[in-house]
């Protein structure tokens, strides 16, 4: 009769035995998702399909989220199988590597060298702004960093440098912006004297000089132009930078210059005398005058004192 009881109770606690899923107070785990396996202790025969249930997502690298058992939902086909014990909420860190800002200034520094002038004439230094020791916390692995869109059309004086830090081919991004004022030095033309707009923009009222263009506004000329090449646009006052917003290139044509007007195609053309209407330089179009009919069209300058007229 013993051995029988014996046998019988045996059996019995096979048949209630149950998988047991003991929950941690708190756990870390280096993804961005969250595995049943990584929070709790499991026992029992369904332990290898329970370790790798995702539960949840991660929060991001360096943070910490909760879990509460109650979320925890168990596949039906096994879950009069199981038991949940243990914390009522889990604490879940992501982990974090740390790369220093100093590295990313680094390779922000690289990643520029194409676009920042450096010559006998220009020379650019980038001076980035963060604080000493500042660090970017990214999740565990390999990374790369490159380069994300920058906006600024001209890469001088204050600018934002957008890095991205990529991970898991791609699949995981962080981007982070670092602050940074790239200084120019250029040796460009400057007025020598107050250039008033009568004035002929003549090579002796300007000089080589070199001086920091980093918050300078309009492109600067770099080399000294030819005689007659640009017109003064304004009043230029001794010692300011020439840029494109104080001068514009000299017209080809004057306004009631006389011009060669040609017509036609092939080698069949035409050629009369006319008048300009307006000024322009080579490829404008412009008024132009029949000195003999006083009709006035369009016309494409094509070289100086030479108009070819537009047919409509």
């Amino acid at each position: 009769m013993k051995t029988v009881f014996t046998i019988i109770f045996t059996f019995a606690f096979f048949a209630f035995a149950k998988t047991e899923i003991i929950l941690r107070d708190s756990s870390v785990v280096t993804g961005s998702e969250i595995r049943l396996g990584q929070i709790a202790e499991i026992r029992g025969e369904y332990k290898e399909l329970l370790d790798t249930m995702l539960v949840s997502t991660a929060a991001p690298a360096g943070l910490s989220r909760f879990l509460l058992k109650s979320s925890i939902v168990i596949p039906s086909e096994i879950k009069n199988s199981t038991v949940i014990s243990g914390s009522d909420r889990v604490k879940i860190y992501s982990a974090v590597q740390k790369i220093p800002y100093v590295e990313l200034a680094r390779k922000a520094t690289e990643l520029l060298a194409d676009s920042i002038v450096n010559n006998d004439d220009v020379k650019s230094e980038i001076q980035f702004e963060f604080m000493e020791g500042s660090e970017l916390g990214v999740p565990l692995g390999e990374y790369e960093i490159t380069l994300g869109k920058i906006t600024s059309k001209q890469l001088r004086g204050r600018v934002v440098i957008p890095l991205i830090v990529v991970q898991k081919e791609g699949e995981k991004k962080t981007r982070v912006s670092l602050n940074a004022v790239i200084k120019v030095v250029a040796k460009i033309c400057v007025a020598a004297r107050d250039i008033s707009r009568n004035d002929r923009f003549a090579p002796q009222f300007l000089e080589m000089k070199t001086v920091d263009i980093s918050a300078l506004q309009g492109t600067p000329l770099f080399e000294m132009p030819k005689l007659d090449e640009y017109m003064v646009i304004g009043v230029i006052r001794a010692g300011t930078v020439i840029t494109d917003r104080h001068v514009a290139p000299k017209p080809v044509i004057e306004i009631g210059t006389p011009i060669k007007m040609t017509s036609g195609e092939g080698m069949v053309k035409v050629t009369i005398w006319g008048r300009a209407r307006s000024a322009g330089k080579i490829g404008d179009i412009i008024a132009v005058e029949n000195v003999e009919s006083s009709k006035i069209v369009r016309g494409k300058i094509i070289q100086p004192g030479v108009v070819e007229i537009i047919r409509n």
